[in-house]
C-alpha cells in the first residue's frame, strides 16, 4: 500500500504557501508604492524650489566687462557658478558660495570672444545669456 499526503496535510500545505506568497507579494507592493511615493515627493520638493528660487543675468556691460547677476527668488541662492561659452568650448569663470533673495552678484571678467553666458546654483535654478 502507498501513502500519499493526507488531503488536510496538503490543503494545509497550500494554505502557507498561498499565504506566504501573498505576504511577500504584499511586501513588495509596500516598499514599491513608497519607493514611487518618495521619489515622486522628491520630483515635486525640487520644483517648488524653483517656483521660489530664481536667477537672472540681468545685464552684461561689454565695455566694462561687468557681468550683474540677480538673485530674483525669495529664496537664499547656494553653490553658483557662472560660465562663459567661446569657440575654445565652455569654461567656469566665478563661483559664489551664498547669494541672498534679491541681491546682485557683479562679475568682471573679459568678454571679448565670449558668445554665451550662463549661471547654474545648487537649488537647480540657471539662466542664460547670449553676447551679440
Amino acid at each position: 500500500m502507498k501513502k500519499g499526503l493526507s488531503p488536510v496535510i496538503a490543503t494545509v500545505l497550500l494554505l502557507v504557501i498561498a499565504v506566504s506568497m501573498f505576504i511577500l507579494f504584499k511586501s513588495w507592493y509596500v516598499s514599491y508604492k513608497e519607493q514611487k511615493v518618495s521619489k515622486e515627493m522628491y520630483l515635486v520638493e525640487k520644483e517648488m524650489k524653483k517656483l521660489v528660487s530664481n536667477i537672472r543675468i540681468y545685464h552684461v556691460d561689454t565695455d566694462l566687462n561687468r557681468i550683474y547677476i540677480i538673485n530674483d527668488g525669495y529664496k537664499n541662492l547656494t553653490g553658483l557658478k557662472l560660465y562663459a561659452i567661446n569657440q575654445s568650448g565652455e569654461f567656469i569663470i566665478a563661483t559664489r558660495n551664498f547669494l541672498k533673495a534679491k541681491d546682485i552678484w557683479v562679475v568682471e571678467y573679459n568678454l571679448s570672444n565670449v558668445t554665451m553666458l550662463y549661471v547654474t546654483s545648487s537649488e537647480g535654478v540657471y539662466d542664460k545669456y547670449y553676447i551679440e
